[in-house]
């Protein structure tokens, strides 16, 4: 017996190492169950979680639905960031059903989780609304007195302050168009969206509201303490402002003056931006629903021809002429030593460049243009905001807004697009209907004109770059390049 114990203590050890290993691989097996179990706990969590997120996200969608006039995906990052605001200012047990089955961690979790998807917007909301401070600032600095004064007490905001229903109404109807404008363009797969600017005047409060509103994040105000009186000053400010608005307006291409209450000055010259500006008369409800179809038309528009384009002159030839076109003009008649050579300086542009140049001989010749052809451009040296003043026949003749608009059917028919180098022919007259709103309101599709005094050389430096590259391009971004080329800016794209 002595001999086999060696061997059964050997059994008995193998036993006892085999027992603890199994003990071991329980155990392990024990610890992976329980992580396991943690793992799947903590995906059931997660799981909740973000089914409330996404349940808040659902109500949200439907706040805007209910609480707004937007519809979701028009909605841009400022606007659907300020109806955030509102919406989280509710108890958060009213987000929905989400919250349902889930401990107050967790729903605090869900609710930062809905919020931080916000992140980005927050960002470049952030990111511009320090842009434009800083291009004020910059304005700032360069100016002086009051100006300086002014500027240093504006505000930048993404929710209009302005105190006035009305006022407040335009505001968000210009942010829908664009909107709308935004979601038309995505859904085209086009390149370009409009940005849109208004300028408000509250007398009450004594301040002046600009909002500016892009397709890439949505509406920005300024706010400036006053009233911007007199005129001059209005155009000072507001040109120490343009860096600011063209930063609000990003990429945005056209740019759309929706008309305000400082409507009488040059927004072209005032913004001196390079891109491609149009501007409306008013600001109503029938604006927004022509605008989309009259800047696709334009943006089709083919290049200038000598067969698509009729150019009238009603400059003098003589001194005869001149009198004739001034016999009326509240300045008197100007020296013919002035006006000697500028008919000959304007249709040898035109002729350099392959167009005919004709002379207009009576109102019906303008209208019969008005009716024909696709671009009708006028150079006259007399004008105002009622009437174009001609040369001939003898003693001299006119083009007044009753001539135009009793053609009204046959002229929106063909549709036209006119520029007039003219002065002052679209001036707002008091009571009056101007030159420029007959030719919107009898049909043209749009007017290119001035509210001030046309200088006959610096413009005619810019008419000479219109027709060199109108010949290669859609007319009015022609016109945009030679305005900068030319640094003449006067005459502004009137389309409603």
């Amino acid at each position: 017996m002595a001999q086999h114990q060696p061997e059964r203590t050997v059994t008995v050890t193998r036993e006892v190492q085999l027992s603890a290993e199994q003990i071991e691989e329980r155990k392990r097996l024990e610890e992976e169950r329980k992580r396991q179990l943690e793992i799947e706990k903590e995906r059931r969590r997660q799981e909740r979680i973000n089914a409330c997120r996404d349940s808040i996200s659902q109500d949200f969608q439907q706040h805007l639905k209910t609480s707004s006039d937007f519809l979701p995906p028009e909605i841009m990052a400022v606007e659907e960031l300020n109806f955030l605001e509102e919406y989280l200012s509710v108890e958060k047990y009213r987000y929905g059903t989400g919250f349902l089955g889930l401990d107050e961690d967790e729903q605090d979790e869900a609710l930062s989780r809905f919020i931080d998807s916000y992140d980005y917007k927050k960002r470049s909301v952030s990111r511009l609304k320090l842009k434009v401070r800083a291009r004020l600032q910059i304005a700032r600095f360069t100016c002086f007195g009051y100006e300086r004064a002014i500027l240093s007490k504006a505000e930048v905001s993404t929710r209009p302050t302005i105190k006035v229903d009305s006022r407040n109404k335009t505001f968000s109807e210009n942010t829908i168009f664009v909107a709308q404008q935004k979601e038309e363009a995505e859904r085209n797969d086009e390149g370009s969206c409009p940005a849109s600017v208004t300028i408000f005047v509250d007398e009450g409060a004594e301040q002046v509201h600009i909002q500016i509103c892009s397709p890439a994040v949505g509406s920005i105000y300024i706010t400036l303490p006053g009233t911007l009186n007199p005129t001059e000053l209005a155009e000072r400010i507001l040109t120490s402002v343009s860096a600011a608005i063209s930063q609000s307006c990003g990429d945005a291409e056209p740019i759309l003056i929706l008309n305000g209450d400082i409507s009488d000055l040059c927004a072209k010259s005032i913004l001196k931006s390079k891109k491609l500006i149009y501007r409306t008369r008013s600001v109503n409800q029938s604006v927004y629903s022509v605008l989309p179809e009259k800047i696709k038309r334009l943006a089709q528009r083919e290049p200038l021809t000598n067969d698509n384009t009729k150019i009238i002159s009603g400059l003098p030839n003589t001194q005869t002429h001149l009198e004739a076109i001034f016999s009326e003009s509240p300045d008197g008649i100007p020296d013919w030593d002035d006006w000697s050579d500028v008919s000959k300086l304007w249709t040898d542009t035109a002729s350099s460049n392959s167009f005919d140049v004709e002379s207009l001989h009576s109102s019906e010749e303008f209208v019969k243009a008005l009716k024909e052809e696709e671009n009708v451009i006028v150079l006259v040296a007399h004008a105002d905001s009622h009437a174009l003043y001609f040369p001939i026949p003898e003693p001299g003749s006119s083009v007044t807004v009753e001539d135009i608009m009793s053609h009204s059917e046959a002229i929106k028919a063909n549709n036209p697009v006119v520029f007039l180098f003219c002065c002052e022919t679209a001036q707002f007259p008091e009571g009056l209907v101007s030159i420029t709103d007959a030719l919107l309101k009898a049909g043209a599709l749009s007017v290119v004109s001035a509210q001030t005094k046309v200088g006959l050389y610096r413009s005619q430096k810019m008419f000479k770059r219109f027709l060199k590259n109108g010949k290669k391009m859609n007319p009015l971004r022609a016109l945009t390049r030679a305005e900068n080329s030319a640094n003449y800016r006067e005459m502004e794209n009137w389309i409603v």
